[in-house]
C-alpha cells in the first residue's frame, strides 16, 4: 500500500482526554512504562510510521503548492516587467518624437530668420548699388578729386620753383 493509504486508513486505537497539560504528560509517561510486550511496541512503531508518512505527505503537498505559487508569481513578475518595459519604451519614443519635432521647429525658425536677415541685407545692397549706379558711381568724383589734386600740386610746384629762383628760399 502507498503512503497515502497508510496515512488515511488507520484506526483510532485509544483516546484519552486530560484536563491539564501536566496530567497529559504524566499519563503519557505511565502509558509508555506500561508497554510490556513487543506487540505494544510494534503498534506504537506502526502508529509513528503512519504519523511520519502523513507529515511527509503534507510537507510534500505544501512544497508542491509553494512551488506552483512561486512559478505563478514569477510569471506575473515577467508579465509586469514586460508591460512596464513596453509602456516605458512607448512613452520614451513619444517623448523623443515630440522633442525632435520641437527641435526641428526651432531650428527651422532660426534658419528662416537667418535667411530673411541675409536676404534683407542682399536686397539693401542691391538697392544701394542701383541708386549709386544711376548717379555715375564713384568714378566721376574720384576723377574730379584727382584732377584737383594734380592742379593744386602743379601750382604748388610752380610757386616753389619761383621762390627758389627769386632766392627767397
Amino acid at each position: 500500500p502507498s503512503g497515502a493509504q497508510l496515512a488515511d486508513n488507520h484506526d483510532i486505537i485509544s483516546l484519552q482526554v486530560h484536563s491539564s497539560h501536566s496530567e497529559a504528560k504524566v499519563a503519557s509517561v505511565e502509558q509508555h512504562e506500561s508497554f510490556e510486550s513487543a506487540d505494544d511496541l510494534q503498534v506504537l512503531v506502526h502508529d509513528l510510521e503512519h504519523q511520519l508518512t502523513s507529515i511527509v505527505e503534507k510537507l510534500e503537498n505544501t512544497i508542491g503548492k509553494l512551488q506552483n505559487q512561486e512559478d505563478m508569481l514569477e510569471d506575473r513578475v515577467k508579465l509586469l516587467e514586460s508591460t512596464v518595459l513596453t509602456g516605458v519604451e512607448s512613452k520614451m519614443e513619444r517623448r523623443i518624437t515630440n522633442l525632435e519635432k520641437q527641435l526641428d521647429r526651432k531650428v527651422q525658425r532660426t534658419v528662416n530668420k537667418a535667411q530673411k536677415s541675409t536676404q534683407d541685407e542682399i536686397d539693401n545692397m542691391k538697392e544701394f548699388a542701383e541708386k549709386n549706379a544711376d548717379s555715375g558711381g564713384w568714378r566721376l568724383p574720384f576723377m574730379f578729386l584727382a584732377v584737383l589734386v594734380f592742379v593744386a600740386g602743379t601750382a604748388a610746384y610752380r610757386h616753389y620753383r619761383y621762390l627758389i629762383k627769386s632766392h627767397l628760399l
